[in-house]
């Protein structure tokens, strides 16, 4: 059941992060010329968003297993993911706060695709967004979901489910049922990561990258301890 919820978790958020991301022309499908746009900035936000969900899914797996746990490698296991997951959030809650400068000449700037703004590379002007992103020269336009909160939103809930079931299993079936978990998360969080780091700017991307090498190191450790408390059983 733990795994078939983090799986399906992770299979929702990435088909979002997929439609999120796809150039769909919503204001005029036929229209190849129109280009949506984001800044650097507002793209690793968004990212560093969509990673955080599951880097805290992580981190409050590992600490119930702190408490819960006896075995001695289990509980070695999960005080590293607390620490190095701890870390990784911290890192990209830094980038999630990260705000762009304003225009020096005080001027709007181009705006990014979460805000509905469109340019055409075959005109002069750059389109910028009116307030409350509903209406450009009298004209109603739409306002785009942000995939990003909607998979904020299914992961907490979740989560919720997943720790109320972590917290209802037996002493003596927690450790294999949390490095099973620890397993399929870290598969989902490897497969996450692969599949958005080339969205990412140069220098978040090469820190994905190094994150990817490490959750796989830990996929291995992961997999080994779950296979050793299997054949205790």
């Amino acid at each position: 059941m733990l795994r078939r919820l983090f799986v399906i978790t992770a299979l929702f958020g990435g088909s979002a992060f997929a439609y999120a991301q796809d150039d769909r022309k919503q204001e005029n499908p036929n229209d190849t010329s129109i280009t949506r746009v984001a800044t650097p900035v507002e793209n690793d936000r968004r990212i560093a968003r969509w990673l955080i969900v599951d880097v805290r899914g992580a981190i409050d797996c590992s600490q119930l297993a702190l408490e819960k746990s006896s075995n001695e490698n289990v509980r070695r296991f999960a005080q590293t993911m607390l620490n190095e997951h701890k870390d990784c959030l911290t890192r990209l809650e830094q980038i999630k706060g990260t705000a762009d400068s304003p225009p020096a000449n005080g001027s709007k700037a181009p705006v990014s695709r979460i805000e509905n703004t469109t340019i055409n590379p075959g005109k002069s002007a750059v389109l910028t967004r009116d307030e409350g992103g509903k209406q450009r020269d009298g004209k109603l336009i739409y306002r785009e979901a942000d995939f990003v909160a909607v998979k904020e939103k299914i992961c907490e809930r979740m989560k919720e489910v997943m720790m109320s079931e972590f917290k209802q299993i037996p002493a003596s079936e927690f450790d294999a049922v949390y490095m099973k978990h620890m397993v399929a998360g870290h598969e989902a969080m490897i497969a996450s990561c692969q599949a958005i780091s080339g969205y990412a700017s140069a220098d978040f991307k090469a820190s994905i990258d190094q994150n990817i090498a490490k959750a796989k190191e830990h996929l291995k450790q992961a997999r080994l301890l779950s296979s050793q408390l299997t054949a205790q059983r």
